[in-house]
């Protein structure tokens, strides 16, 4: 995959095994010395709409990150789609999980 920025590439493996884990590597390629930070960027996936109840392990139920962590225990939880996502402005910062397994 080409970058838009001073001919840098991205190179994405996606493996799928037998159980449906998945297992994504990337690989940055910068385009000069130059470029001075790794730039932001990643990957929007879709699945068929019938897969809308998540089932997780870890800290919850509500969203949790490091700095309110100790706030969320570590349990089971199930949460609709609806339900597990928060509408931020910027939603890349949405619905963390911390200590997930």
């Amino acid at each position: 995959m080409k970058l838009p920025f001073e001919n840098s590439g991205l190179d994405i493996k996606f493996r799928v095994n037998g159980s449906g884990q998945v297992e994504v590597n990337m690989d940055y390629h910068p385009g000069s010395k130059d470029v001075p930070l790794i730039p932001k960027f990643g990957t929007r996936l879709a699945i068929p709409r019938m897969y809308d109840n998540i089932e997780w392990y870890g800290r919850g139920p509500f969203e949790n990150y490091q700095d309110r962590e100790t706030a969320a225990l570590t349990g089971i939880y199930d949460r609709s789609l609806d339900e597990f996502v928060v509408p931020y402005i910027s939603s890349q910062d949405n619905a963390n999980r911390t200590g997930t397994r």
